[in-house]
């Protein structure tokens, strides 16, 4: 599990960079075994982004298409990924207003904006997925793949929670996150262990690490197994109406599930949402969530700002704060690199973190060696 202490930047180059960031985004997208945490891949990707804005990764929204065995198809609705910020200043700045001057709206993106509001969403920590319609049946679903195009998985999607089959006097397409929810992961995560954890030799189980990771392999099994422990949750249509909130409300009348979303005319009202879902809201949510989306509402204005960074301008995600967790160290030892660096390596007790299980953790920031008193 690669994370920020044990990457060694001056053996690395930008390249070098690149090519583990795209080894960690074919794990996380196909394998459903994490390599890196989301914390260490959004730090790496804004280096690389300072470095070599150039490098092929930035090329392409989503995953590449890796065989994953599915047919592939191209998207009719755009399905890019999001921006991200972390924090109140950075949200601000984003939509081209300056946080020491909130009173003063003089951008006229922000001013038109705010008077038409934003749609706060949580983020889901999913699987996105287009459903194509045609005449209230269901044509294909397909996965976000690079954007462009994806996975055809209908027959894994036929078979989630939430799914609707035929939405009255409806054809055009709809976004949703695929979810495996808490509650069904714990279902899910004890049904697989009372099947095949008999059956395993020293000791050995198998499950799922967590819902996200649990949500990227059901949806993506050959034989549709286990496709009934996930939801459908949508969060967009097309095409689209004039604003995301009549957007939901039609799709609401349609008998989908949506996500929660509400009104906002100012980043005070933004930030206290996004307060509320870190003292509490998070943890009790029924489902995973690691940020959340920012919309400009009004649908004419958000065409026409185009894209930054391949990504559309018009919606930012406001991500949480990093995982963290407590250990305890077991032991020292130390590796040699392959410059010949000699690092210090810290076996800890097993922990969570990310959706990963954690035994080792590099010692080679100095800094915090000396931080924390070890």
């Amino acid at each position: 599990m690669y994370s920020l202490e044990s990457i060694n930047f001056q053996n690395k180059s930008p390249e070098q960079i690149g090519e583990l960031l795209i080894e960690a985004k074919k794990a996380y997208y196909t394998s459903g075994k994490p390599i890196m945490d989301d914390h260490t891949y959004d730090t790496l990707e804004e280096i690389l982004r300072l470095k070599l804005p150039n490098h092929r990764i930035f090329t392409k929204v989503g995953h590449p298409n890796f065989d994953t065995s599915f047919d592939k198809l191209a998207h009719i609705m755009p399905m890019g990924s999001q921006n991200k910020v972390t924090n109140i200043a950075d949200l601000v700045h984003y939509f081209e207003l300056k946080f020491n001057n909130l009173n003063n709206y003089s951008s006229p993106l922000v001013k038109r904006g705010i008077e038409g509001g934003f749609i706060v969403q949580p983020k889901c920590d999913g699987i996105s997925v287009e459903l194509i319609y045609k005449n209230s049946v269901l044509i294909n679903a397909i996965t976000r793949g690079d954007g462009q195009i994806g996975d055809v998985i209908t027959q894994n999607i036929v078979k989630m929670k939430n799914f609707i089959k035929n939405p009255k006097d409806f054809t055009g397409s709809v976004r949703c996150e695929i979810m495996v929810t808490k509650k069904d992961f714990e279902k899910l995560n004890q049904h697989v262990g009372t099947h095949y954890n008999a059956f395993l030799p020293n000791n050995d189980t198998i499950f799922y690490s967590n819902p996200r990771n649990a949500a990227s392999g059901l949806s993506q099994r050959l034989d549709s197994k286990y496709s009934e422990y996930c939801s459908l949750y949508a969060v967009d249509i097309y095409p689209n109406l004039s604003t995301v909130n009549d957007e939901i409300k039609f799709l609401q009348q349609l008998g989908f599930t949506t996500v929660e979303s509400t009104l906002c005319h100012n980043f005070n009202q933004i930030e206290n949402i996004y307060q509320q879902f870190l003292i509490k809201n998070r943890n009790d949510y029924p489902f995973e969530i690691d940020g959340l989306v920012i919309k400009i509402n009004d649908n004419k204005l958000a065409q026409s700002l185009g894209n930054k960074n391949n990504r559309p301008k018009h919606q930012v995600a406001y991500k949480f704060p990093a995982s963290t967790n407590t250990s305890t160290i077991l032991n020292i030892t130390w590796q040699v690199g392959p410059m010949g660096a000699i690092t210090p390596v810290a076996q800890i007790e097993p922990i969570e973190l990310s959706g990963a299980i954690v035994t080792f953790a590099s010692l080679a920031n100095h800094d915090l060696i000396i931080k924390k008193n070890i």
